[in-house]
């Protein structure tokens, strides 16, 4: 009975913890923890092990895509092991490595060909998620030497990773003394938070120069009907009065009355959609600060 209960509150902390966006860390632990009953090695070899495969999936992902996207489900996935296997802080404990000059990545030097290709992968990889469109040449120059420095990096850690699978070491203890591989786990968090945030940039920009654009258009139109409809409301009033002093004054002031109406209902339409498309740019505009 107590052993059923445990499972039944396992499985509902687990599905809170899905709830909470924390799926993959759930994923991780089960696919870790069936490793290790079905290979009989320690739940430490187990976690590196499947660490390991997490990183075999981001490279296959690369190979195709050939860059990060965004939302990478491969990412997030290693991201969910580190979770698990260095505790909540670890992301940020691993980014703090980086930072300490005591432990420097290595340096990292593109040829003319290498950087040609990975800054073609970045821009294809725009042109694919934003209708052929990517972002000027400083900022894909600055996405390339992330992608192929974390690239670089990638391969340091995930050697050092399945170089240790055969062994009951935690990962937290293996990357505490091994700190310039540590840094470069770290490093790699942080590269992937600089191409997030050019893509957020990049983004922000496209959704208000379509913004811009729409109401571009539909204020011309407006206003150019708006002007039409101004023009024929005077030639009729013009019109109207030919009628009043030709004998018709009764319907000719009627027309006038009408006409005039008309006149000052084109006007404000005109200027009331010139006023609602500048607050809708504004608006778009302090929404993709």
């Amino acid at each position: 009975m107590a052993g059923t209960w445990d499972k039944i509150k396992t499985a509902a902390t687990e599905t809170g913890e899905k709830l909470i966006g924390r799926g993959p860390e759930v994923k991780f632990r089960h696919e870790a923890q069936e490793y290790a009953d079905t290979k009989g090695v320690s739940i430490e070899a187990a976690q590196k092990s499947i660490m390991g495969s997490y990183f075999d999936a981001l490279n296959r992902k690369r190979a195709v895509s050939g860059a990060i996207d965004y939302e990478s489900k491969e990412w997030r996935a290693i991201s969910a092991a580190v979770n698990e296997t260095m505790g909540a802080d670890g992301i940020e404990e691993l980014k703090k490595t980086a930072d300490n000059p005591a432990y420097p990545c290595p340096a990292m030097a593109l040829s003319t060909a290498e950087f040609r290709r990975v800054y073609s992968s970045q821009e294809n990889y725009y042109k694919r998620k934003f209708e052929s469109k990517a972002p000027v040449y400083a900022v894909l120059s600055d996405c390339a030497n992330n992608a192929a420095m974390f690239d670089r990096y990638g391969r340091d850690v995930e050697g050092f990773i399945k170089a240790a699978c055969g062994n009951s070491i935690p990962a937290e203890a293996l990357f505490a003394a091994n700190p310039t591989l540590k840094a470069e786990f770290g490093k790699m968090f942080q590269l992937k938070e600089l191409l997030e945030k050019h893509e957020d940039r990049f983004r922000k920009d496209q959704n208000f120069d379509k913004t811009l654009m729409s109401s571009e258009e539909a204020v011309t139109k407006a206003l150019g009907d708006s002007l039409k409809g101004m023009f024929d409301s005077t030639i009729n009033i013009v019109k109207a009065c030919g009628m009043m002093f030709s004998g018709q004054f009764g319907a000719g002031l009627m027309r006038g009355v009408t006409e005039t109406a008309k006149l000052l209902g084109h006007g404000v339409a005109g200027v009331g959609s010139l006023g609602y498309h500048m607050t809708k740019v504004v608006g778009s505009k302090l929404k993709n600060i």
